[in-house]
């Protein structure tokens, strides 16, 4: 009985899958193809439908979409193209830098200092020369004068404005004396254009021009001279004037500073006109010498500058106004040819 149940149910299964077989035949995959024409992008699509109702593919299905793209670079026409330039010292992978280009400095002159290891040890104060205080014009040295002898010079007077003329023979003899006071000056350069009549001893004479100030202590102050010849006939010739700077140009010490230890260092320049012995002197107000020096050496005819560093010794008891004396003096009869000076305070 069981036996032939089951028979029957396994004929009827076979009966019904034959007859769901006559109805629906099997559907056969569709593939679909882009035409060629469209070349970009190219896509390819397959589509599988399963078995469903009305063969229509039902959005919840699956359906395998797989494009293939094949990239062409678009470029516009008609439009400009810029093409960024890079260094070709540069890297690809360098950020960009920028060049500054820096205008050439202005040329300037330099001014070299001496080395600490060359600096001389007792050099004097750099000091530029200056015009002597008094300066002779004419007659200057050199010069042949026949009478009147014409005086032209420009000088700063001493005290009171006190000015002195001495023109000395070959044997001592005062051929020309003369004294100004030109009150008006007030420590001003002054000029002097005065003509002297003069008589000469013979064909020639040999004669020295001094033009001196005085301080109010009858100290000098500034000398100048001039060696000339005086004739008795012919013509006057005069020479050019080259002795217009300050002998003596005194860098230290300077005007009006104390001094203490009884010792003054003196630093200067000086020039000569003729050959001639140099002396240092510290002259109080009674025109007493406290400290003097007497260079050995002469000192021959030189025009430009050379160096002086001198110390003076000197005694005083107390605070003592001196005048700082500066002279240049005939080597053989020892009198004055050129003086310059200042005022100084020496201490014990």
């Amino acid at each position: 009985m069981q036996i032939h149940a089951k028979s029957q149910l396994f004929a009827g299964i076979i009966v019904l899958s034959l007859l769901v077989s006559c109805n629906f035949p099997a559907t056969q995959p569709v593939t679909q193809i882009i035409p060629p024409s469209l070349s970009s992008p190219s896509v390819t699509l397959t589509e599988t439908i399963s078995e469903g109702g009305g063969g229509k593919a039902n959005p919840t299905d699956s359906i395998g979409i797989l494009p293939t793209y094949t990239d062409i670079p678009f470029v516009p026409t008609g439009l400009p193209t810029f093409t960024p330039q890079s260094s070709p010292e540069a890297a690809d992978t360098a950020p960009p830098t920028s060049t500054v280009t820096h205008e050439p400095a202005a040329t300037q002159t330099r001014t070299l200092l001496p080395s600490a290891t060359k600096k001389p040890t007792k050099a004097p104060p750099t000091r530029v020369p200056q015009d002597a205080m008094i300066r002779i014009f004419q007659p200057a040295t050199d010069s042949k004068v026949v009478s009147p002898l014409h005086l032209l010079a420009a000088v700063v007077p001493g005290d009171r404005g006190n000015v002195h003329l001495r023109v000395i023979g070959e044997n001592g003899r005062v051929i020309v004396e003369k004294d100004w006071w030109f009150s008006y000056a007030n420590n001003r350069r002054t000029t002097i254009d005065q003509k002297f009549d003069i008589q000469v001893e013979g064909v020639a004479e040999s004669a020295r021009v001094y033009l001196y100030t005085l301080d109010a202590q009858g100290r000098i102050e500034s000398l100048a001279s001039e060696d000339i010849l005086l004739l008795s006939i012919g013509e006057t010739n005069l020479a050019e004037a080259v002795n217009l700077l300050e002998p003596f140009q005194i860098a230290s010490p300077i005007r009006e500073t104390y001094i203490h230890h009884g010792v003054v260092k003196v630093y200067a320049i000086m020039r000569a006109r003729s050959a001639s012995l140099v002396s240092l002197e510290l002259i109080d107000l009674k025109g007493v010498v406290v400290g003097s020096v007497l260079l050995p050496e002469i000192l021959y005819p030189y025009l430009e500058y050379q160096v002086l560093d001198v110390t003076i010794p000197y005694q005083v008891r107390s605070g003592t106004w001196v005048r700082l004396t500066l002279r240049q003096l005939d080597p053989e009869s020892k009198t004055d040819l050129a003086v310059s000076s200042l005022v100084i305070k020496v201490y014990p």
